[in-house]
């Protein structure tokens, strides 16, 4: 009995097949597979046809290995009618037996008809192909990917098909993440390149990179350093680039000057990473650097600024200190040491008592310290030093401010005005009322002062502070300062240092608060209806601070997102008292909360003042919020 066995093999040049058995029941699975085509292998075994006896024995058992194949195998008509399909392709393709497969055209199959009419006229025109790619559709309407080979001959399609699905999915996959990965890397705002680790030439660049040197990505790749920046400057990059690549360590530049194509000198800050091969070889060098030009341009106006709010302070004419929260110093101006005789040196590091050494002094200075620290508000301490130098005498006031690092006191800033020439003035002054008026004059300028110089450290402060809510409290304290600022500068510019005009007063405090908290003057309209009153200055230091707290609760609470609106802001005189109102027309007061008792610093300042005066507060809630105040002027 013989038996022929054929090898097919997609790396052989010659099968040595049979040519007989390409004409037997068989025959039409060879012949689609040409030498240097096929990628499967497939054992084949047949019998001998001579041997007559022992052929459906032969048949059975090709059967059964096709069959077994892990490779479809199939054999159609041009008109689609399948003639036969091993298992793998009836599995394939989701039916129950070949009977069902059969009964199925093959158009059906195809997921577009347009790709079978592509294939029918290949195969008419060339006779066979392999390694098709082709989307087609499962008996259950699933979407699979095959690799096709066919071979037309008699008109009888006869092929092979490979179910690489999963593959394809894999690669696609893999593509979409290379792709995901290329997309961050080309949006990223910093400067991302890739160089050769041999020629140092540009390999990779993304979008950023570009930007920086001016020059389209098809220029820089496949060029170096050399082709873009001066000599100088890419000798100095190519001997940090060998540097990295020589000790296979990344390297960091935290700044470096280049002067680029568009955007004139840049300053960066780079890191060199070597990337090794399998070897541990430095095969490509990953440069990223950013842009640090704005920031160095930030950071050289912060020190300007500081350098001025320094000067500011030194020049000042008050003693200026600064404290910790355990009562040592940590700064002093020019002015502290030409009061106390101390040098810079002397104080700064020293417990403030230095400055105090007498029993009963030292008791009210720390007193007042340990109150401000737990949050306390203290009225002024007037301190009586002795100037180390010279003996000489001096009485000043201690203007005690809190240092907030957030919500937390860190420290305190004391301001000691030097009163002593105004307190001798006083002793001979007091019997002439021009003298006495000049020196209220001195008085009240220099409150203001202190007081402006008061909001100008809580601003200077505040630059420092990155949380929104600790920003707000400083500048609403900066602004009850200012109001208050406000109030002296218009008494010692009035000619009664008695009397303020107080109509004057609301006006410029509510223009004020108004460009510092509206952004959009074209949302939100102040209208001011006030009468020319007159208040004395008892009077005028309480209402200032309700002025200034009702108009900015209104100006930050009453309109939230862009919303548009109306203040009013009245003061007028009815009968024997007056009536200060604000009104707007914004999402209203919340009902749940009780003004005169809430935690609200603004409002129990208002509840409060607003009794030191002997007023009355009421409350509106219709179409808006509308406080209003209703007093007589305190009698002193």
């Amino acid at each position: 009995m013989h038996i022929p066995v054929i090898y097919l093999n997609a790396h052989s040049e010659d099968h040595n097949v049979d040519k007989s058995l390409l004409t037997g029941p068989y025959g039409y699975l060879l012949k689609p597979f040409g030498a240097n085509e096929l990628k499967f292998n497939i054992e084949l075994a047949l019998y001998n046809n001579n041997v007559n006896n022992e052929l459906k024995d032969s048949e059975k058992s090709y059967r059964e290995m096709v069959d077994n194949s892990m490779v479809a195998i199939y054999k159609t008509n041009l008109n689609g009618d399948i003639l036969f399909a091993n298992d793998t392709m009836v599995e394939m393709f989701d039916f129950e037996s070949f009977e069902d497969f059969q009964t199925t055209k093959s158009p059906p199959l195809y997921k577009n008809i347009k790709d079978r009419n592509k294939i029918i006229e290949k195969l008419k025109k060339e006779g066979s192909f392999s390694h098709h790619e082709l989307d087609m559709i499962s008996h259950t309407g699933e979407t699979i990917t095959i690799l096709l080979s066919a071979h037309l001959e008699n008109n009888i399609i006869s092929g092979m098909m490979m179910n690489i699905t999963e593959s394809k999915k894999a690669e696609n996959g893999r593509i979409e993440s290379e792709e995901f990965l290329e997309n961050i890397v080309e949006n990223i705002p910093d400067i991302i390149f890739v160089k050769n680790a041999d020629k140092l030439d540009f390999k990779m660049v993304n979008k950023a990179t570009e930007d920086l040197f001016g020059h389209s990505r098809e220029k820089l790749l496949g060029n170096t350093d050399y082709d873009f920046f001066p000599k100088e400057e890419a000798n100095f990059f190519t001997q940090k680039d060998r540097k990295v690549l020589q000790n296979k360590k990344m390297l960091d530049i935290p700044q470096e000057t280049i002067e680029t194509k568009n955007l004139g000198q840049r300053i960066l800050h780079t890191k060199k990473i070597p990337i090794l091969n399998k070897e541990g070889t430095p095969q490509y060098l990953l440069g990223i650097s950013e842009d640090i030009t704005e920031l160095k341009k930030a950071e050289k106006k912060i020190r300007e600024s500081e350098k001025k709010y320094r000067e500011v302070v030194e020049t000042a004419g008050e003693s200026i200190i600064l404290i910790d929260k355990i009562g040592n110093i940590t700064e002093v101006n020019q002015k502290t040491s030409v009061l106390t005789g101390f040098e810079r040196k002397e104080l700064v590091g020293k417990s403030l008592m230095t400055l105090a050494p007498k029993m009963k002094m030292n008791l009210e200075v720390l007193s007042a310290f340990k109150d401000i620290i737990i949050g306390k508000e203290i009225e002024e301490v007037e301190w009586d030093l002795v100037n180390r130098k010279n003996g000489e005498k001096k009485t000043v006031i201690a203007h005690y401010s809190p240092l907030r690092d957030e919500e937390k006191i860190e420290g305190v800033v004391v301001v000691l005005e030097d009163i002593t020439e105004l307190k001798n003035r006083e002793n001979t002054l007091n019997k002439s009322l021009e003298e006495k008026e000049m020196l209220l004059k001195e008085i009240h300028h220099r409150v203001k002062n202190n007081l402006m110089i008061i909001s100008s450290l809580l601003n200077l402060q505040s630059s420092y502070i990155k949380d929104k809510a600790s920003q707000d409290i400083f500048k609403e304290s900066q602004n009850r300062a200012r109001s208050m600022a406000l109030i002296h500068e218009r008494l010692y510019q009035s000619t009664d240092l008695k009397r303020i005009d107080f109509g004057d007063y609301i006006t410029s405090l509510a223009n004020e608060l108004f460009h510092t908290y509206v952004a959009d003057p074209n949302l939100i309209k102040l209208k001011i209806y006030v009468d020319d009153i007159f208040l004395d200055i008892n009077t005028s230091i309480p209402l200032g601070l309700i002025v200034n707290e009702l108009i900015t609760n209104s100006l930050k609470h009453a309109f939230p997102d862009g919303k548009m609106g109306e203040i009013n802001i009245e003061f007028h005189k009815k009968d024997t008292h007056y009536e200060f109102t604000v009104k707007d027309n914004g999402i209203g007061f919340p009902e749940d909360i009780d003004y005169q008792n809430t935690d609200s610093l603004g409002l129990q300042m208002v509840t409060s003042l607003t009794d030191q005066i002997d007023g009355e507060i009421t409350l509106d809630g219709n179409n808006g919020t509308k406080f209003k105040i209703t007093f007589k002027e305190l009698e002193v």
